[in-house]
């Protein structure tokens, strides 16, 4: 009864009650220091030592240390690197690995809806080591309509929901063409992971650390990750499955 009640809250209470009962029951907690404020039109999300903008104050970002045990279990992101983050949403992970390479490093974000391309330009700006694509990763180039969800994370080229918006695609192998080596990507897609994975042969040579957030196929509910695991072990990598739903992958 109180679980359901708990989701009712989280679903329906309006944006300013939601942000005052996470900020009380956050500073009650000695675990994670999340504080939710307005901001212009939106919200600002401070979570430990990230700041984040957002359009709603139910998307907390994710915190340094959920990144750390998430994206770097196997290996980390190190200053310097030139870095991927695709599907960055509201940019909560690229601000994190932009703080990570460092202002001698780069990271390259791809996110194709404008709400979140509005909001991933305004967080990652001050750090200066960002470029944005406003593309959809995909396993061709052309005009896709990208399925929106009602929060920042979840919007799929696959996955069918009320509203769509079209955005430009490509693939992996031509939104990194001119880079010669890409150090570390990180790719969350909600469901075309195995799509741009076959359509990113080329990129194998020049990226050797990838972690992928697998989901679920539109077609059957499958989960992807028994697919991403052997496109990633054909093309030679090692492969290790983190938490039953992410992918790493590195090459020997």
């Amino acid at each position: 009864m109180l679980s359901s009640m708990k989701q009712y809250f989280i679903d329906n209470a309006p944006e300013w009650l939601f942000a005052l009962a996470t900020n009380i029951s956050h500073s009650r907690s000695s675990k994670e220091n999340i504080h939710i404020s307005r901001y212009d039109d939106g919200w600002l999300v401070k979570r430990d030592e990230i700041k984040l903008r957002s359009p709603t104050a139910r998307f907390y970002g994710i915190s340094m240390k959920t990144f750390e045990s998430k994206f770097e279990k196997y290996f980390s992101i190190k200053k310097g690197d030139v870095v991927m983050d695709v599907g960055a949403s509201l940019g909560d992970t690229t601000v994190i690995m932009g703080m990570k390479v460092g202002s001698t490093g780069k990271v390259i974000a791809v996110e194709p809806e404008p709400t979140n391309l509005k909001y991933l330009t305004i967080n990652t700006k001050e750090l200066g080591n960002v470029e944005i694509l406003d593309y959809a990763a995909w396993k061709s180039e052309g005009i896709m309509s990208l399925n929106v969800h009602s929060g920042p994370t979840g919007h799929s080229l696959v996955w069918g929901y009320e509203r769509t918006v079209k955005v430009k695609t490509d693939t992996l192998d031509n939104l990194t063409r001119k880079y010669a080596k890409i150090d570390y990507m990180k790719i969350d897609v909600q469901g075309v992971e195995v799509d741009i994975l076959k359509k990113a042969t080329e990129l194998f040579g020049r990226c050797n650390k990838w972690v992928i957030e697998t989901h679920f196929r539109s077609d059957s509910e499958k989960a992807t990750y028994p697919e991403v695991i052997k496109v990633m072990e054909d093309a030679g990598f090692e492969t290790h499955l983190h938490d039953g739903y992410v992918v790493y992958g590195l090459r020997p």
